[in-house]
């Protein structure tokens, strides 16, 4: 099922490069001069978006890059806790179940396996708005 989501990254990364190559944020900083110029430096690095690296990736590519989470309850489990671990933890946790090729069927499938069997055991490492002033009150 991974890889019936990636549809997702698949598409809605690719746009033409005039419509986002002025926002902020959306190049290095090391590249960003290059797209006023109408020809590059000799030499100078060429303007590209971080995110043209990710069109076409597979499901275990995108894994192992720690932006997909996908196959059984105890292994997206394990997933998600690398990456907690890898990033020094995390405030929210945004969840797309239902998402490219996935049928309704896989994806309810999904979210209740997600719901049941990974979610309850997440709260022990995720603190939320809530349990801070609780936290605090000890």
């Amino acid at each position: 099922m991974g890889s019936k989501t990636l549809w997702f990254l698949n598409t809605s990364l690719k746009q033409s490069p005039q419509m986002s190559k002025f926002l902020p944020g959306r190049m290095p900083p090391e590249v960003t001069a290059q797209n006023y110029r109408t020809q590059p430096r000799p030499g100078a690095q060429t303007a590209r978006r971080p995110a043209d690296g990710l069109i076409g990736i597979t499901a275990e590519q995108a894994i192992a890059r720690g932006i997909l989470c996908a196959g059984n309850p105890d292994t997206v489990y394990k997933q998600i806790m690398d990456i907690y671990d890898k990033v020094g933890g995390f405030g929210h946790f945004i969840f797309i179940g239902r998402s490219g090729f996935l049928d309704h069927q896989e994806a309810e499938k999904g979210i209740r396996l997600l719901a049941k069997e990974v979610l309850p055991r997440l709260p022990a490492v995720t603190p939320t708005a809530a349990a801070e002033p609780a936290r605090a009150a000890e």
